[in-house]
């Protein structure tokens, strides 16, 4: 199963005063929190057979944009390992709803494994389990 394209984005969360985009499914589902994080030149629909097929799973699945890529704004700012983790670190917290009693798993692609492993050893308190891929 494929995510269908939707040219306008799907979720928006605001961070730092810019609207970013992000996937989600399985929202109420019982299972851990997935956070997927995309790679360089990549956006979300990067997981469009991954977020459906976590969903049915039973995970609840988020995926964003990272600010800079894809339905996420293009601006002027420091982008850097510790900013899109800082990104991570408060998507997972903020929309994702991950807490110390309900920690997320996070994954990230390519630039995205960066951010990721950041986040993980940044936040530790919403982290259950980190996946590295390129």
């Amino acid at each position: 199963e494929r995510l269908a394209l939707q040219n306008d984005g799907w979720s928006f969360w605001e961070w730092r005063g810019h609207m970013c985009n992000y996937i989600s499914a399985g929202e109420d589902n019982d299972g851990p929190i997935v956070v997927l994080v995309h790679g360089f030149g990549a956006h979300s629909y990067h997981w469009r057979y991954t977020v459906p097929a976590l969903a049915r799973q039973g995970f609840r699945v988020y995926a964003l944009c990272m600010l800079g890529y894809g339905w996420s704004p293009k601006v002027e700012e420091p982008y850097s390992m510790e900013f899109w983790g800082q990104q991570v670190i408060d998507f997972t917290r903020d929309v994702a709803k991950a807490s110390p009693s309900d920690k997320a798993v996070v994954a990230g692609n390519s630039i995205g494994a960066l951010a990721a492993l950041y986040a993980a050893s940044t936040a530790p308190e919403q982290t259950r389990g980190l996946c590295l891929v390129n």
